[in-house]
């Protein structure tokens, strides 16, 4: 078993070498401290709703109470065949102007391929007039300096594309919570990754690009292959046209905020449609280190299984495990005190086990299996 210890020590070192660059990557990622002249890009907000009546007012008072002047945004709601009241409530708002697109009455679109998601975005963008896209999702919230953040950062750097945070909130028990720390890691290896020109992760609850980068890449013409994707797929395609062109944000206010699954299984399904969009990814820098994460993650368990035969493979697995407890606690240290999230990390321990078992089995199947999203299939 000489070539299995020499294998997982490699698989090791490549994922200790990764996790310091994210370390150094996130340390050297500057603050973006808001200028305070005034703006004047046109903004056009994009939201995708399908099935979101419980949700949408939130994010729609949210977005009315921003300190953006009123004149530079517009606000576009494109109901996604919803089968609630989501578009009745977007109707029936007045603090604020709504562009409300129903889906069901763009019938040259749903004739089209491509994802639900991407077709619902695709018929915003066409209808925008802003110079920069700002999409959100219907379930999430932000605070009042959030789209003033992004435009202040966006007349700032020369880029065509800006990738902000996305934190959960209203945690309620330790499930819950896990998730938030998790997503804590995902939030800081996406600033980190981008600091060394790394297009690897984004969120399209809260990302900016310019209008016209979205027609010279041509949309989403050749990523619609899958139904998730909307985001990462196109930061990809944007970064592959022009190089070092993704900014992320590293703002406190210019965070959204969204829930966390409440059950196991809500959980699955949402991993498992996010997981199905790597097999589409654009960059092969991307798919190594995915691939080299897994790898690990599968090595740790092969190892716990060996050790009960000998104990050579129980210090292999102590000494991966140590490496991985430290790097990881170190590099989630450091994003959960800049989100002033300390107090999640009590649960970094419990949730290593659960994290293991999380990453090997959601990405074999998101390989494989299909699931559903809101009543729909998911390829």
């Amino acid at each position: 078993m000489t070539i299995y210890i020499i294998l997982v020590l490699i698989l090791t070192v490549s994922y200790v070498l990764f996790f310091t660059a994210c370390l150094t990557g996130w340390a050297l990622l500057p603050d973006w401290n808001r200028s305070t002249k005034d703006c004047n890009t046109k903004v056009s907000i994009i939201v995708a709703a399908r099935n979101e009546e419980q949700q949408i007012g939130l994010l729609l008072n949210a977005i009315a109470a921003q300190n953006y002047p009123r004149a530079l945004f517009e606000l576009i709601v494109v109901d996604d065949s919803s089968e609630d009241d989501t578009a009745a409530i977007v109707n029936g708002f007045s603090i604020l102007p709504v562009k409300l697109i129903r889906m069901k009455d763009q019938v040259a679109e749903l004739r089209t391929g491509g994802s639900y998601k991407k077709k619902a975005l695709q018929a915003g963008i066409k209808m925008a007039t802003g110079e920069l896209i700002v999409t959100t999702d219907a379930d999430c919230t932000m605070n009042a300096d959030w789209l003033t953040t992004i435009i202040t950062a966006y007349e700032h750097y020369p880029c065509h594309m800006i990738v902000a945070p996305v934190l959960f909130m209203n945690r309620k028990g330790w499930f819950e919570r896990i998730q938030a720390l998790d997503f804590l890691g995902m939030i800081g290896i996406t600033g980190a990754t981008l600091q060394f020109g790394l297009p690897a992760l984004c969120n399209g609850a809260n990302l900016a690009f310019r209008r016209q980068s979205f027609v010279e890449v041509k949309g989403y013409e050749g990523i619609s292959d899958t139904d998730s994707g909307d985001d990462v797929l196109l930061m990809q395609k944007m970064a592959r046209q022009w190089k070092d062109s993704i900014y992320f944000l590293k703002n406190n206010r210019a965070a959204v905020y969204t829930f966390a699954q409440h059950s196991l299984l809500a959980f699955i399904s949402q991993r498992i449609r996010w997981a199905s969009k790597s097999k589409a990814y654009l960059d092969k820098r991307v798919v190594f280190i995915l691939s080299m994460v897994y790898l690990f993650n599968l090595s740790l368990l092969s190892s716990a299984v060996l050790s009960f035969f000998s104990s050579q493979y129980l210090i292999l697995l102590i000494f991966q495990m140590t490496l991985k407890l430290i790097l990881e606690f170190s590099f989630l240290g450091m994003v959960a005190a800049y989100f002033g999230q300390r107090k999640l990390l009590w649960l970094f321990l419990p949730a290593q086990l659960l994290h293991i078992l999380y990453i090997v089995v959601i990405g074999a199947l998101g390989n494989v299996m299909q699931t559903t999203w809101k009543g729909r299939r998911i390829r």
